[in-house]
């Protein structure tokens, strides 16, 4: 396995990870689970981010 090959994996595995996290939040939400943390508000929008960034370059490659 190529070095590019590796990368690409690895990306679809996180992407795997965010689909999982915003199914997660999505049943917490239809229970009614109220969740106030600007913490965890931060790190979803910082993760959303990078992810779109890292997407953005791998298409380059």
């Amino acid at each position: 396995m190529n070095p590019y090959e590796l990368i690409d994996r690895l990306c679809d595995i996180t992407t795997m990870q965010a689909d999982i996290i915003r199914k997660q939040q999505a049943v917490i939400m239809q229970h009614g689970i109220e969740i106030e943390s600007q913490e965890l508000d931060e790190l979803l929008r910082n993760a959303e981010l990078r992810m779109d960034q890292v997407e953005y370059c791998k298409r380059r490659l």
